[in-house]
């Protein structure tokens, strides 16, 4: 399974087996800051863009596995909404992207990057 993104000129796919070990990755993509989350637990996976209120967030795991952004330690949900702390009611834009098989990926996007972690 893969987490596929398409940009203006540019698809990326995030292999599952990758975000297994890095859950959280934030990358500029065609001039854009992006965060994708990856739950092992309900292999689940989602992409923002990670602004709120005029700022870019960088996130990392906290406790009991919930996703915090390190500026203000907020608690942010798999749909990106903020559930917790200064910034909660705030709701991250998602990406538009497409949990699917690779090969199936791939055949739509064959000049697809894939992300290696």
């Amino acid at each position: 399974l893969v987490y596929g993104v398409e940009f203006p000129g540019l698809a990326r796919a995030y292999p599952f087996e990758q975000l297994r070990f890095k859950p959280i990755v934030e990358e500029t993509i065609a001039g854009q800051a992006i965060t994708v989350w990856f739950d092992p637990v309900h292999r689940s996976v989602a992409g923002f863009r990670p602004q709120s209120k005029g700022r870019t967030l960088h996130f990392t795991i906290g406790r009991g596995g919930a996703v915090q952004d390190r500026e203000t330690g907020s608690t942010w949900n798999m749909e990106g909404a903020c559930v917790a702390g200064p910034l909660k009611g705030q709701q991250l834009a998602p990406l538009t992207g497409l949990m699917a098989e690779w090969y199936g990926w791939f055949a739509h996007y064959p000049d697809t990057q894939v992300w290696q972690g």
